[in-house]
């Protein structure tokens, strides 16, 4: 599932930003896919400890807090790649392009907005 996320993030910004891009886009995220993988993965194994620790009985509080903080550093880390990737394809980019780049990754498309009352 996470490749084919990353694929349709790859076609939808080859799309936004232009064929041009392409190919350092295609570049960028094939040298960088074994460490997006290993950190998923990573990221899969620490939401189950959550979960087991959530479910055990006895609880033990320690013990989702330890899995929620490798769950918290997991993320960075896979966030830190990706944004790695991110400030890399810039770098051979226009003011324009930039711009595209920017709506593309990083704009707030309304997800985060409560619906009014």
């Amino acid at each position: 599932m996470f490749l084919t996320v990353l694929r349709r993030a790859t076609t939808h910004a080859r799309d936004a930003l232009g064929q041009g891009q392409h190919p350092r886009l295609r570049s960028l995220i094939d040298e960088r896919r074994p460490a997006l993988v290993e950190r998923r993965r990573a990221i899969r194994g620490a939401r189950a400890e959550v979960r087991e620790a959530l479910e055990s009985d006895p609880f033990d509080p320690d013990r989702p807090s330890r899995g929620l903080a490798v769950l918290r550093r997991e993320t960075a880390s896979s966030q830190a790649v990706l944004h790695e990737s991110l400030v890399e394809l810039a770098r051979g980019m226009n003011a324009e392009q930039r711009r595209r780049l920017a709506r593309l990754t990083v704009e707030d498309k309304g997800r985060s907005r409560r619906r009014p009352r």
